[in-house]
């Protein structure tokens, strides 16, 4: 309206024009967002915080969740940034989660990530990410504090400080590996109420009419998004590629033997003792055979392929057979009728090595009345390349109690001998044993079984090692992982063994 139609209007007519100005309805809230968007941005930085801190460990959520949350926290924090040294704090915080989160997924893509390795870096990112999430809800109810009382409100962080309880209390029930179903939907069901609550913040300081003033921003989110999800990326496929297997301790075996060792092995051989598996053994496991008195033994080859051993397709195709086993048992001269057993296996036609191998032994002594010697346990693995041999001890070798289930609602607790180890790629005649030794207490059938526990591809996320795949899922095929099993029973009543 110009100044000529002004001046022309009656008292009333610019009465009834005001008041119809003054019953304007209010913007909505889209349009309130779109005209203060420190709003937006406050939300943007209370989603990122609740994505990235609470995680469960399902679909690998666990690894996406924080990496978005804290992106969207980044994308919130830093439009705050300049309003107080709270909200740069957390900025800043967000921005350090965000790099450990990457660190995360890259370090779960190696074999150090394993329960066998438990190197000290994964510790050290859980322990960091738990701290510098609840430093971000400390310094974010500091802040919130702080702006209320610019606004000249009253200060309500009611939410804020039960957001930090609730999640020390997610953080102690992930100490105690707490996993009850009632308890955790609660802890959720509260995380999701008090994050709702967070959002109601803002309106309180829009009806005070109170503005925070937007930091200017130079990069887009969706730039750093990009570089975020290249170096998960890059640092996953270099993980695969060169982390992917335990850290063996090879070393070239010597030529050369002792006198003693040479008499041992020309007594063994003289038994039956077959010599490729003889060749295989360390002088301790020699010197562990010097008082055998007979020698009984079997071989067996298998395919790797669990749709070949299921159906039972060209079973005499020397092809299909990968992988050769060899049982020795050895009988003493002892007083107490010692018995030493080895289990010895070789690839034989080769087969790709991604990243850790495992042995599982089971052995039914404790249902036969025999005796283990737990003490005894010893092996290595070997491989041959260009002609020389490179043996290394296991990277693991320890007997461990798991539970595993017996039907739906029946549970039990098994004790076992794991061997860990990783081959180099390539066909260079893999191959390793474990022996241990045992008494009877009375004349009666027994035996040992095997149980190999083979990677067959890189394709796991995040990664686990064979013998953890083992002791989760007794299934002989289990994602990246393929079990073969063989057995050895013998009757040491009868009169071959006896005689």
């Amino acid at each position: 309206m110009n100044k000529d139609n002004l001046n022309i209007l009656s008292e009333k007519e610019f009465d009834d024009i005001l008041k119809n100005t003054l019953n304007t309805k209010p913007p909505n809230e889209d349009i309130a967002k779109s005209i203060t968007p420190w709003r937006k941005a406050f939300n943007t930085a209370v989603l990122g915080i609740a994505l990235s801190s609470l995680v469960p460990n399902i679909l690998w959520l666990n690894f996406i969740l924080p990496v978005i949350g804290t992106l969207l926290s980044i994308a919130g924090f830093r439009i705050l940034r300049q309003e107080n040294t709270h909200f740069r704090a957390c900025y800043i915080l967000s921005a350090v989660k965000t790099v450990m989160s990457i660190l995360n997924c890259i370090f779960s893509a190696t074999a150090y990530s394993t329960v066998e390795v438990n190197h000290p870096l994964g510790k050290l990112l859980g322990f960091a990410g738990f701290v510098a999430t609840f430093l971000i809800f400390i310094f974010f109810t500091l802040a919130i504090r702080q702006t209320q009382i610019k606004a000249n409100i009253p200060v309500n962080i009611k939410s804020p400080v039960a957001m930090i309880f609730l999640y020390l209390v997610i953080g102690l029930l992930s100490l105690l590996q707490y996993s009850g179903i009632i308890i955790g939907w609660s802890v959720i069901i509260g995380y999701i109420v008090i994050a709702v609550n967070f959002f109601r913040i803002p309106k309180t300081l829009d009806n005070a009419g109170y503005v925070i003033k937007p930091a200017p921003v130079r990069v887009h989110m969706v730039f750093i998004s990009v570089c975020v999800t290249l170096c998960i990326i890059a640092g996953v496929v270099c993980g695969y590629m060169f982390l992917h297997n335990f850290p063996m301790k090879w070393e070239e075996t010597p030529t050369q033997e002792q006198t003693e060792i040479t008499e041992i092995k020309e007594h063994l051989l003289s038994l039956g003792f077959p010599e490729r598996v003889l060749d295989d053994l360390s002088n301790d496991d020699i010197r562990a055979c010097k008082n055998t008195t007979k020698v009984f033994y079997e071989t067996e080859e298998q395919s790797v392929d669990e749709e070949i051993d299921f159906l039972g397709l060209n079973p005499d195709d020397p092809e299909t057979k990968e992988i050769r086993f060899t049982h020795i048992l050895l009988k003493s001269d002892s007083q107490h009728e010692q018995w030493r057993l080895i289990h010895h296996f070789e690839w034989i036609n080769g087969d790709d090595f991604y990243g850790t191998e495992a042995i599982q032994i089971w052995s039914q002594y404790a249902k036969y009345k025999a005796l283990v010697d737990r003490n005894s346990y010893s092996g290595r693995v070997i491989y041959t390349e260009n002609g020389k041999n490179y043996a290394s001890p296991f990277y693991s070798f320890t007997t461990e109690s798991y539970k595993y289930d017996l039907a739906v609602f029946d549970k039990s607790t098994q004790t076992d001998m794991f061997a860990n180890f990783s081959f180099p790629e390539g066909n260079l005649r893999q191959r390793g044993y474990v022996s241990y030794s045992f008494y009877l207490n009375s004349d009666t059938s027994t035996g040992s079984w095997i149980n190999y526990n083979h990677q067959k591809t890189w394709m796991q996320f995040p990664v686990v090692s064979a013998a953890e795949s083992r002791r989760k899922d007794s299934t002989v095929s289990n994602g990246a992982f393929i079990m073969i099993l063989d057995a050895f029973s013998f009757f040491t009543d009868t009169e071959e063994f006896n005689h």
